[in-house]
């Protein structure tokens, strides 16, 4: 697993072997299973994770119980909880395997380190909350402003491999849709 994710990095910065090895030195490995929890609500989580194969969905459960899709995480994605990460709280939300799932996984701690020691590492975590900050500034636009066809063709934009992977029901929670609004949406433009 720790040659994909060294991939990934060089591919994002000018890593040398030794700052690789500095890498592989802090990281632990994990696969899921489809289906199988990465987090449950209520967990304390410490690791940033790194989704080298498979695809995971972080959701919430909504008032009325039923879980609400916050987003998905395929190969070269990054998951987990950020929010209980940062505070040590309790998690808010699950993680789930949706299919069989290879992960690296990081201790905040070591994490904070390498964020320190290295210095590719560090430009590009910078680089990388950048872009998410921007992607959820997207996102909510996406939501707010977009009707379901454009949402839907924003999301295959985004993850074009989710979905033939993911059940349509968590890909229409994520959406804020019906589930036959989006196969109907499947079926008049793919």
């Amino acid at each position: 697993m720790f040659e994909v994710f060294s991939s990934y990095l060089k591919d994002k910065a000018a890593f040398t072997e030794e700052d690789l090895q500095q890498v592989k030195k802090v990281c632990s490995y994990r696969s899921l299973a489809a289906n199988e929890k990465l987090i449950t609500e209520g967990d304390l989580w410490g690791h940033n994770a790194f989704v080298c194969s498979g695809l995971t969905r972080g959701y919430r459960t909504g008032l009325d119980g039923k879980p609400i899709t916050i987003n998905f995480s395929p190969e070269h994605y990054w998951t987990g909880d950020r929010e209980g990460l940062l505070t040590g709280k309790p998690s808010t939300v699950n993680v789930e395997a949706l299919v069989p799932t290879q992960l690296v996984l990081i201790t905040k701690d070591d994490f904070d380190r390498l964020c320190v020691n290295l210095t590719p590492f560090s430009e590009f975590m910078t680089t990388l909350i950048q872009r998410n900050l921007s992607a959820y500034q997207t996102r909510m636009a996406e939501t707010l402003n977009f009707n379901d066809e454009e949402k839907f063709a924003a999301f295959i934009a985004k993850f074009p491999t989710v979905l033939q992977r993911a059940p349509l029901n968590t890909i229409a929670t994520y959406l804020d849709m019906e589930c036959k609004v989006l196969s109907y949406l499947i079926n008049r433009l793919l």
